[in-house]
């Protein structure tokens, strides 16, 4: 039987477990309601973040049409420039050398004297292989090898070439090495000295004597040391397996240092075209002025001004009003002017730029050296001879062999109508006429180059 207390003991039980129940449920639905809201926010957010990828992923395809766009540009841009870079070096070009090598012969020809074309033409005409120096130290530069800066494919279709550390690999090096003549003053004579192919005529011969007459304005009156020299006067020369030219030997034009006899013209015609397309500098440094070309006007005019090495104070020391004076007539009243130019003082600045700066458009390497950024110092001055060479007019410095390269550059070249060159140190025109130079009777030497170097080729 229940009693009292057992029955409020089981109502105050189902009073709790109701209360329990009823929260439980409360807080159920709560949390029912609490999931379902939060899966409405999260579709909600879902939705959003969903849109928002949509939306980045089509302006990423944006993009990327527009960057493939901008490539495309860039290509052609790049394909156009390069083929105005193109166009400029193969109407530059004056060399028709052809790829390839000739199988070297047993006798040698060793040399350590830039540039090197006398050295060639040795081995052409004593049909020898040349053998190329190692680097050489040309301060203030680097040490410098001869592949750097001529064509070698070019160089060996035009005579056997070998590379110093080819020529010490071959199997009977020790044995050659042995039967070597060095090459002396004596030998070679000055500048001024003559080298006879391949025989020097009989002193009593009608030949003879036109050899003399050849020779007259090559050689001055009184000079020291001349030399007349063919390959049977030094008979060790046609019979060594190797002749050696030690350095400050080889340094004369190789035109005028040589005669061929009349039966051996055709040799010497041949030997000068051989050098015009076989010994010529890389075509990349070609490409390298052809961007700083493409930059300036379609008609420019150039000049070198040395003023820093130069070792003949009377060209060196020439005043920036002395050669706006002695140009003034040449020159043309705002045309641009590039200056390939050593001076490094205030000289140019305050002095030069502010006379010639008044009547030209000045232009020099430094404002375009962005465009061949990568360029070893070394290249700098050959590139600056092929801009040079470019000019409408060329105005060089006296007595300096790179201003020399550069009129010989122009000679070879087809697109250049002026071939004439022209000296800071000389009024145009009334200093031509007298300018001992010009004359006739001028002894020819180093120290400029001269039209027989280009019209004596026959292609």
């Amino acid at each position: 039987m229940l009693t009292k207390n057992t029955i409020f003991l089981g109502l105050s039980i189902l009073v709790l477990v109701s209360v329990f129940y009823n929260t439980l449920t409360q807080h159920l639905a709560t949390l029912k309601r609490q999931f379902v809201e939060a899966e409405k926010t999260d579709f909600t957010e879902d939705q959003s973040i969903q849109r928002d990828l949509e939306k980045l992923k089509s302006n990423t395809k944006n993009l990327e049409t527009e960057l493939a766009n901008l490539k495309q540009r860039l290509n052609r841009l790049e394909t156009q420039n390069t083929s105005k870079i193109d166009a400029i070096v193969e109407k530059m070009r004056y060399w028709s050398g052809k790829k390839g090598s000739l199988d070297h012969v047993t006798r040698y020809l060793l040399f350590s004297s830039w540039p090197g074309e006398l050295a060639y033409s040795f081995a052409y005409v004593m049909n020898r292989t040349l053998v190329l120096p190692p680097a050489e130290s040309n301060s203030p530069f680097p040490p410098l090898a001869f592949t750097e800066v001529y064509d070698l494919d070019d160089m060996k279709a035009g005579v056997p070439v070998l590379e110093i550390n080819e020529f010490k690999a071959l199997p009977n090096y020790e044995t050659l090495i042995q039967d070597k003549i060095v090459a002396n003053f004596t030998d070679i004579g000055t500048s001024e000295s003559v080298f006879v192919f391949p025989k020097i005529p009989h002193e009593n011969s009608s030949e003879y004597r036109n050899f003399l007459e050849w020779r007259a304005p090559r050689s001055p009156v009184g000079a020291w040391g001349i030399q007349i020299r063919d390959t049977y006067t030094i008979p060790r020369w046609n019979e060594s397996s190797i002749v050696e030219f030690p350095p400050a030997i080889l340094f004369c034009h190789f035109y005028i240092y040589f005669y061929f006899t009349p039966e051996s013209q055709i040799k010497f015609h041949h030997l000068t075209k051989s050098v015009r397309d076989h010994v010529h500098y890389k075509e990349k440094i070609f490409a390298m002025a052809a961007k700083i070309i493409d930059h300036l006007p379609e008609r420019f005019s150039t000049m070198h001004y040395r003023r820093g090495d130069l070792q003949f104070p009377e060209n060196r020391n020439v005043k920036p009003v002395t050669v706006f004076n002695n140009t003034l007539l040449l020159l043309q009243e705002g045309e641009c002017l590039y200056v390939a130019t050593d001076e490094e003082t205030e000289v140019f600045k305050n002095e030069f730029l502010t006379i010639f700066g008044k009547r030209y458009r000045i232009e020099v390497f430094a404002t375009y050296a962005y465009l061949v950024k990568d360029i070893p110092n070394y290249l700098i001055p050959l590139v600056e001879q092929i801009v040079c060479s470019q000019g409408r007019v060329f105005i060089g410095t006296r007595q300096s062999t790179f201003s020399g390269y550069i009129t010989r550059l122009r000679g070879y070249m087809k697109n250049i109508e002026n071939k004439d060159f022209y000296w800071t140190t000389v009024n145009f025109p009334d200093g031509y006429k007298t300018e001992e130079s010009f004359k006739p009777s001028h002894h020819k030497t180093w120290n400029r180059e001269y039209p027989e170097a280009w019209e004596s080729i026959q292609d």
